[in-house]
């Protein structure tokens, strides 16, 4: 994030938007209730798609500073205890190995007084793992 009175930056190639001074930091413990779909291509492989929602509840949330990543100010009264996502995805095992991608998009407003819009969640992961 940036101050609203931040001059955008001009350069050779063009106008860019003011670069950011400080980072939120939200982190949730997500526990995503999944259903996985998946269809047999070989004896000892497989390709599947997941797809389900998420419960979250905040651990914390923090604005760090860019010049300074030691600096951090504490904002979990500005954010809601919960949250609610949509996970959707595919991956392929083979063999005990798998590998998958997911996307998270947030359902829920986290920030208790959105100003100026609503704050929604959301996040990419890329799983690497073995079946037991």
């Amino acid at each position: 994030i940036h101050d609203r009175s931040a001059q955008p930056t001009i350069s050779g190639t063009g106008i860019k938007p003011p670069q950011a001074d400080r980072v939120i930091l939200l982190r949730y413990l997500e526990i995503p209730l999944l259903v996985r779909a998946s269809r047999q291509t070989r004896a000892d492989a497989s390709v599947y798609a997941i797809a389900g929602p998420a419960l979250a509840i905040a651990r914390n949330a923090v604005i760090r500073q860019v010049a300074d990543p030691g600096k951090l100010t504490d904002i979990g009264e500005m954010v809601g205890g919960s949250n609610l996502s949509l996970v959707y995805g595919a991956g392929m095992q083979y063999r005990r190995w798998l590998v998958d991608a997911r996307f998270t998009k947030g359902l829920k407003n986290v920030a208790v007084t959105p100003q100026p819009a609503a704050v929604k969640t959301g996040g990419f992961a890329v799983l690497i793992g073995v079946r037991l």
